[in-house]
């Protein structure tokens, strides 16, 4: 298991830091479950970016993180998630979520994004098609 890992391309990751930036620095003052995932998944894409601290175990990585730290923060994200209750358990899945999304082991971001030309529904518009006028 030794070696780097297979990580998303760097202006992917970027894009999710400043979206999730985004939205915790709007929830400043407000504490709860989707504020704390947000912030595990915040610190978990600025830790394989930047290197430093690991968000839950305190491990120093530099860069690339190496496979065997990122395995060793999953782990400590499921003892959180799975063991006694927690009040760090959203902050713990955020983190997993984050990184498990960075690996490609999971499709969804940790900020869905919509499409580019979504409607106000969410529904995709094209040149050609006949939403939103009267038939």
């Amino acid at each position: 298991m030794r070696g780097a890992a297979r990580l998303r391309d760097r202006q992917v990751l970027a894009a999710q830091i400043a979206a999730l930036s985004v939205d915790v620095a709007r929830s400043r003052d407000r504490e709860d479950v989707s504020t704390d995932f947000q912030r595990g998944a915040l610190d978990a894409l600025l830790w394989i970016t930047d290197g430093g601290p690991a968000p839950l175990t305190g491990v120093l990585a530099v860069l690339p993180v190496p496979l065997e730290m990122i395995v060793g923060e999953l782990a400590a994200a499921e003892d959180i998630i799975y063991g006694r209750p927690s009040r760090h358990r959203n902050h713990a899945l955020g983190v997993e979520h984050a990184l498990m999304w960075t690996q490609f082991a999971n499709a969804t971001p940790p900020v869905p994004q919509p499409p580019p030309s979504a409607g106000p529904a969410g529904r995709l518009s094209t040149p050609n098609s006949r939403q939103g006028r009267p038939r």
